[in-house]
């Protein structure tokens, strides 16, 4: 679980990063993109969870 936890909080260092070289304008980035990137961030966060109540069983 530490491990999952790591990962998501990569991925939002990473995106924050992001945003701030490209002076938080979200809407000046190539909007597609980023929502690409959030969508499958959302869809991984998702598996995981789903993944980690399927084990407990």
């Amino acid at each position: 679980m530490v491990k999952k936890i790591a990962i998501q909080l990569v991925f939002v260092i990473v995106l924050i990063a992001y945003m701030m070289y490209h002076d938080f304008a979200l809407f000046a980035l190539n909007g597609v993109i980023v929502t690409v990137i959030l969508g499958l961030w959302a869809l991984t966060t998702v598996m995981m969870v789903t993944l980690e109540r399927a084990k407990r069983g």
